[in-house]
């Protein structure tokens, strides 16, 4: 009886480490322009060919590692799993990657060369269903709606250290649902783009942008919506928004809906308009620690008041005077009562007008004064 215990002991331990091992190989397959589809793609002398045959043997939550310079082809992805080119090693892809996939689900994309200009496939990354998906370290290039259209509610959309260029629009959020959707986007550039740099319209969106440059597209970054129940709400941190056609910025409501802007610590500059609003629910918001300056118009919507300028705001003159007069009177009357702020004297009030008229943006220093030339602090945007 010991002994067939024994013996059946080490069979399960056998068959254990068996399974273990098998499912280890497969966790990882390989893609190589010398491949063969045909092939078993579990190591890296049998790999695969194009894209779609290494997806198809790919397990879920497996991780598929391009290891030579190729075009691979697009694909449709269904299932988690994760796509690497290594540094140094350059993936072509010309056609669109499809990512379906449940809410469960999680698809990471890494070190990919997106160019659609041979075969104008309309999308680049085409996010029709579920998750997750995560784009790092990529170039996405010549596609003809959008470099990545993101257009699954519900979805999360991560996006880091990417390009987007000669694309129509760079990322587009467009979930047409009440649904919750959100993207993420640091440290990418979005340039050379025939519409806007970042879309986000016609559906309950939350975008968020930090530390990329938004330059020489049509416009930079774009807020839209058609109804109160998919309000669009796109923040901006810490980013370069430059020498754009159209807007730098532009925040757009018809009928019943909400689109906002938040801005914070970024550069708005030389774009045709630096601020723009239409309609009621449209809203710029800043945290008054920007720099907006050389805009041809800096902010030309009749909606002075829904542009909030706070204590310390950095503005841009090419502003009008009566635009420049409001926004004096809104920061001396936070300064007088927000935050505790000293008051100005009637002297320096009137000083502090002329200056601002004239064209000079002048703050409050830390730790009180008026912030007139010759104090504590004082700003001349270019």
């Amino acid at each position: 009886m010991k002994r067939v215990s024994l013996h059946l002991v080490a069979g399960i331990v056998f068959s254990l480490l068996v399974a273990t091992r098998a499912s280890a190989q497969v966790a990882r397959v390989f893609l190589a322009g010398t491949g063969n589809d045909a092939g078993d793609c579990s190591n890296q002398a049998t790999p695969c060919r194009s894209l779609q045959g290494t997806v198809n043997q790919c397990p879920v939550d497996g991780e598929i590692i391009i290891l030579d310079n190729g075009g691979y082809g697009g694909a449709t992805i269904t299932k988690s799993l994760t796509v690497d080119a290594s540094a140094g090693v350059v993936a072509f892809i010309a056609r669109t990657i499809t990512v379906t996939i449940g809410a469960t689900d999680k698809v990471v994309l890494r070190g990919l060369s997106m160019n659609g200009v041979v075969f104008g496939d309309a999308d680049g990354i085409a996010f029709t269903g579920g998750g997750t998906l995560v784009v790092e370290n990529s170039i996405v290039a010549g596609f003809t709606t959008a470099g990545i259209d993101q257009v699954a509610a519900g979805s999360n959309l991560i996006v880091n250290n990417c390009g987007f260029r000669n694309n129509s629009a760079g990322v587009l959020n467009s979930t047409f649902s009440d649904t919750n959707s959100n993207t993420v986007i640091e440290n990418s550039r979005f340039e050379h783009n025939t519409a806007f740099g970042v879309d986000a319209e016609h559906g309950t969106t939350n975008v968020s942008i930090r530390n990329s440059v938004l330059a020489n597209n049509f416009g930079g970054v774009y807020a839209f919506s058609a109804s109160q129940t998919q309000p669009v709400l796109i923040v901006v941190d810490t980013c370069t928004i430059a020498h754009n056609s159209s807007a730098g910025t532009d925040a757009d409501a018809v009928a019943a809906g909400i689109a906002t802007i938040r801005v914070t610590n970024s550069t708005v500059d030389h774009n045709t308009y630096g601020m723009f609003l239409n309609g009621a629910g449209a809203a710029i918001q800043s945290y008054g620690n920007n720099r907006v300056t050389a805009n041809t118009n800096g902010r030309p919507s009749s909606a002075i008041g829904v542009y909030t300028i706070s204590k310390g705001g950095v503005h841009d003159t090419s502003l009008s005077p009566d635009c420049r007069r409001i926004c004096f009177l809104f920061c001396r009357r936070y300064q007088r009562f927000g935050a505790g702020g000293p008051g100005l004297s009637h002297r320096n009030r009137k000083r502090r007008r002329r200056l601002y008229e004239s064209g000079h943006t002048v703050s409050q220093p830390p730790g009180g004064g008026d912030g007139l030339p010759g104090q504590r602090r004082d700003h001349h945007p270019g």
